[in-house]
């Protein structure tokens, strides 16, 4: 799912519209919270979520200097204190050096409800 909402209101559509892609085909090694760049094989079906097959992923794994977390990891706990019923986007992932923590904003994409989590970095 993208990160970044997309303003279709001029047209009668959402104002925080974010593109989300389901795919068959997954490496095993893709873990929810990972940011994961994709090539597609086949045809992109126009549903919501978008369905098609994945060609090639790679991970790209994302994790301050000083920081002992990745920003996989903390949005795996951000994610583990939400509901499994909502369907979230992730606005932001923050890290705060001074602080050692980081914060992470979620967006209920039907609700439009927003969360911040604040998780330490251990």
């Amino acid at each position: 799912m993208s990160s970044q909402s997309v303003d279709y209101s001029s047209t009668d559509g959402s104002e925080g519209f974010y593109d989300a892609v389901s795919a068959d085909n997954a490496p095993s090694e893709v873990e929810v919270g990972d940011l994961v760049e994709n090539c597609y094989k086949g045809d992109v079906r126009g549903t919501y979520p978008a369905q098609t097959t994945i060609q090639t992923a790679r991970i790209i794994n994302e994790q301050p200097t000083k920081a002992e977390l990745t920003e996989s990891e903390v949005i795996r706990e951000a994610l583990s204190r939400q509901s499994s019923e909502q369907t979230l986007a992730i606005k932001s992932v923050t890290y705060n050096d001074g602080q050692n923590t980081w914060t992470i904003i979620l967006k209920d994409i039907f609700e439009g409800d927003e969360y911040t989590h604040d998780i330490l970095d251990e």
